[in-house]
């Protein structure tokens, strides 16, 4: 039961997203703004609250660099970007990444993690057996060895990029028409908390 109900708040959650960010294109249309910097900067404060759940809304445009709301990464951005970050009391947050197009977007889920393991394709398949896991691969993040590999669930199939540091799990979900953006994204990606653990 609690499972359906946080699944209803989830609803309720993506339907409040989707009114500010149709709201925000309805004011920036309406003040005909093109280039619209200063305006774009007034955005990052558009937040949203209920039950433990909030929603911010805010935008990285190309070339910009995006610094998470913790500090704890930045990366270079490669196309412009409306960003979402949905938090969940301590259960994480997710910040969701939406381009010109639907496929143009990907998602970074952010959670406690108190393993001081590395995260392997093994581990992943021994922690969740029912996962669709396959051509997993090694690769490096500023330093950080992280797993990815290609998942689906019904017809969507994704790329996965999973990896752990300093406490926290990364969980990283895209088109695999994405790919190659993914990888620029992911060779800028700059680590800038000191490591702890």
């Amino acid at each position: 039961m609690e499972i359906q109900n946080i699944k209803i708040k989830k609803i309720f959650l993506i339907l409040a997203i989707i009114a500010v960010s149709a709201g925000i294109f309805f004011v920036l249309k309406n003040k005909g703004v093109d280039n619209g910097e200063n305006e774009i900067t007034n955005l990052k404060n558009v937040e949203v609250e209920q039950d433990g759940i909030s929603m911010s809304l805010s935008n990285v445009s190309q070339r910009e660099r995006y610094t998470s709301p913790s500090g704890d990464f930045s990366f270079s951005s490669i196309s412009d970007f409306t960003v979402s970050r949905i938090t969940e009391d301590e259960r994480g947050e997710t910040l969701l990444f939406k381009g010109g197009s639907e496929r143009e977007s990907f998602q970074i889920f952010i959670s406690p993690f108190d393993s001081g393991e590395e995260i392997t394709a093994q581990k992943i398949k021994n922690d969740i057996p029912e996962i669709d896991l396959r051509g997993p691969q090694a690769i490096s993040i500023d330093g950080v060895v992280a797993i990815a590999f290609l998942s689906s669930e019904g017809s969507l199939e994704t790329r996965e990029i999973w990896f752990a540091r300093s406490g926290k799990l990364y969980q990283i979900s895209t088109y695999t028409d994405f790919d190659v953006q993914m990888a620029e994204i992911l060779e800028g990606w700059k680590w800038l908390a000191s490591l702890e653990n």
